[in-house]
């Protein structure tokens, strides 16, 4: 009994269960080994890093106030000893160094397991953005060549474009003189008879409803009528005789010609304006030295507007030749003088040409270069090459029958050589940026193109996009 009580002593300073009960036998040496032990410990207490030792050694401590607990129980038999060294064997608490190595494992095995879980992430990320947002930038310096040009080149295809001006003034009248002239205007001739046309030749009568008679002053040919729509077509008239009797207001005119005729209710004029200008007196005029600079001044004025408003057309794929401006200057001088309009008017149009430059460029590069291959190229410094229409040339709008169409070239231009960056992408899709590769493979089979580098994203990757869409081109 006396050895129960020791052991119940020394199981006081137990926790938990622990590995194992000593037996009844050694309860008499536990003292001593509990002082050794308890010295161990405090030589431990200040070792941070032999945890597991202390532990082991706290375990034995341990059975102290495990003996103690059972000297209270004198009585206790044998048998109860060895049941209790059963209950605790059974259900004894795993020791500190198992509970930290069972841990460790649990911790080995999760962040294994997080390990896993974040190389999956990060391979999906690179995969995404490898894949997805590959991209590339080319920069491209194209091949251009500046050579000196001086001769005349044929047109392939040209425009022309007209611009129509006037401008009036009001003249000081001056001097007093006798004038004497006809009134003139402009009536539009129908044919509401049928559908054939009708030729007037020139100086055909036509009389207003006052009895005045006018004659128009070129031969005409009326339409004929389509459907319900009459024929008509427009003609300055000039009245018989001289006077102001004969500046009628707007009305209606008969052909007396077709008096006699079924034809005489079916072709008539209109005039929407008064004839004007007839004249048979003295009247204040505008003096000749006053309407010669008047009309100096006024057709340099003209000039000038019509060639500002034609150095503002633009055509793609044209050039126009704004140096080569032809004129048409008319005025008002006979209406004016008689008096049939009050303003000094200077009327007139202004035309240039505009050739297209498909293959014009290749023309003159393939006379003054040997080495082009009918490259396709472009000028970028026409401002500083002269380019007009050659001395023979007479191309216009109002020519009936231009006998030549060439131009004149003078300058250095400036080719730039042009490149199909489609074609140029679809086939650089895919390939590896291998500078050494590109310039021996790549760059050979697009003689438009000077030289090239390119800038891929992300930085990792070597490769251009299989995508062309995703390629980038930009010329320097």
């Amino acid at each position: 009994m006396k050895d129960i009580k020791i052991q119940s002593r020394n199981l006081r300073y137990s926790n938990e269960s622990r590995s194992s009960i000593p037996t009844v036998s050694i309860l008499n040496k536990e003292r001593v080994r509990v002082r050794e032990i308890r010295h161990k410990v405090e030589e431990f207490e200040n070792r941070e890093d032999e945890e597991y030792e202390k532990d082991e050694l706290l375990d034995e401590l341990d059975i102290e106030d495990e003996v103690d607990n059972y000297a209270d129980t004198e009585d206790q038999e044998e048998s109860d000893v060895e049941k209790e060294e059963d209950f605790y064997d059974r259900y004894r608490r795993p020791s500190s160094r198992q509970q930290i190595v069972k841990k460790s494992s649990i911790i080995n095995s999760g962040a294994l397991k997080r390990l896993i879980v974040l190389l999956i992430v990060a391979g999906s990320i690179y995969a995404c953005y490898t894949y997805v947002f590959n991209s590339a930038k080319i920069v491209v310096n194209p091949k251009i060549e500046e050579r000196s040009v001086n001769g005349v080149y044929e047109v392939s295809k040209y425009e022309t474009v007209k611009v129509d001006k006037s401008v009036e003034r009001v003249l000081p009248r001056s001097e007093k003189q006798k004038v004497i002239s006809k009134a003139t205007g402009y009536i539009t001739i129908y044919n509401n008879y049928n559908s054939d046309t009708q030729k007037l030749i020139k100086n055909t009568r036509f009389e207003s409803k006052e009895g005045k008679i006018f004659r128009i002053t070129e031969s005409v040919v009326v339409p004929g009528k389509i459907n319900n729509a009459m024929g008509k077509v427009q003609v300055k008239v000039s009245a018989d005789s001289v006077g102001e009797s004969y500046n009628v207001g707007p009305g209606r005119f008969t052909i007396p010609g077709l008096k006699n005729s079924p034809r005489f209710e079916g072709f008539y004029g209109e005039s929407s304006a008064p004839m004007a200008g007839g004249a048979d007196s003295f009247k204040q005029i505008v003096s000749k030295e006053d309407l010669d600079i008047a009309l100096n001044e006024m057709t340099i004025e003209l000039k000038e507007s019509i060639r500002a408003e034609l150095q503002k057309v633009k055509k793609d794929n044209y050039i126009a030749l704004k140096d080569n401006v032809t004129f048409n200057i008319t005025n008002n001088l006979a209406d004016f003088e008689s008096g049939g309009q009050d303003k000094f008017k200077v009327s007139g149009s202004g035309e240039i040409v505009l050739i297209s430059d498909s293959g014009l460029y290749a023309s003159i590069l393939s006379k003054i270069s040997p080495d082009y291959k009918n490259e396709k190229v472009i000028v970028t410094n026409l401002d500083s090459v002269k380019i007009s229409l050659a001395a023979s040339s007479t191309i216009s709008a109002s020519s009936s029958n231009p006998i030549t169409k060439q131009i004149f070239v003078d300058g250095k231009p400036r080719f730039v050589f042009q490149t199909d960056y489609e074609a140029f992408k679809a086939d650089l899709a895919g390939r590896p940026n291998i500078k050494p590769q590109l310039e021996s493979e790549f760059l050979p089979k697009y003689t438009t193109v000077k030289d090239m580098s390119g800038i891929i994203s992300p930085f990792w990757v070597n490769t251009y996009p299989k995508n062309p869409n995703k390629i980038e081109i930009v010329e320097e």
